[in-house]
């Protein structure tokens, strides 16, 4: 497996430069990319979005509580880290003279929000961006294989066609957090061809990536990022 994954969507573009890293990166995630500034934010499970306008507050964002993240800044990577959560990594590529992109992270609690919904609507409201016009690309994350939930889980999700029951097992199920942010993009507009989801489970690949789940209050993070060159 690559040290970094990619998506082949996203690949398309030579306006832009992404990656989802993996464990190979340890504490130093900063060596798997390729630019010299970072955009981080304070991720905090919700699905409130920062614009990101200014690259001599770079300091300010990383202190802003928010999930998603959007700039047409040049030479600056738009980072989310995780371990289980969904990264995602959004691209409007058709504008020639005015490219945009944002990244978004979604746990349950942020899938709950819509945040991949509301990171869609801000492109709209922000930078003018067409629904059908945004490329996303959905990292490695916990997959349906290994993401039981409880009822808690169950009755803050209205999109209850993604969880399957578990047998025996009452008030708990499976539930897919990549396909249902998948769902929910189609839902804003994104068309169904402009959405790659990595079939790479976080939990089931502990050689490669960090897995909460699994690992509990020890696991690391993999960042995801994305950069306009």
């Amino acid at each position: 497996m690559s040290r970094v994954i990619q998506s082949e969507l996203l690949n398309s573009f030579s306006f832009i430069q992404h990656g989802f890293l993996t464990r190979d990166f340890g504490k130093d995630q900063t060596k798997g990319i390729p630019v010299r500034q970072f955009c981080r934010i304070k991720q905090v499970h919700g699905n409130d979005v920062v614009v990101a306008q200014n690259e001599k507050k770079l300091e300010m964002y990383k202190q802003t509580s928010a999930d998603s993240v959007l700039t047409q800044l040049p030479q600056i990577a738009l980072i989310i880290s995780t371990a289980d959560c969904v990264p995602l990594l959004f691209c409007d590529p058709s504008d020639e003279g005015k490219k945009v992109i944002a990244a978004a992270h979604a746990g349950w609690r942020g899938t709950a929000k819509n945040v991949a919904q509301t990171t869609v609507q801000m492109l709209q409201k922000k930078f003018h961006c067409e629904p059908k016009n945004i490329v996303v690309a959905i990292g490695p994350a916990i997959q349906e294989c290994c993401y039981e939930v409880d009822r808690n889980v169950y009755d803050q999700i209205s999109q209850k066609d993604f969880f399957k029951p578990i047998a025996h097992k009452e008030n708990h199920w499976m539930l897919s957090l990549p396909q249902l942010n998948g769902h929910q993009l189609m839902k804003a507009g994104v068309s169904k061809e402009h959405i790659w989801i990595s079939p790479l489970c976080t939990a089931c690949h502990l050689d490669q990536f960090y897995s909460y789940r699994k690992e509990g209050e020890s696991a690391g993070r993999q960042w995801s990022f994305i950069a306009l060159r």
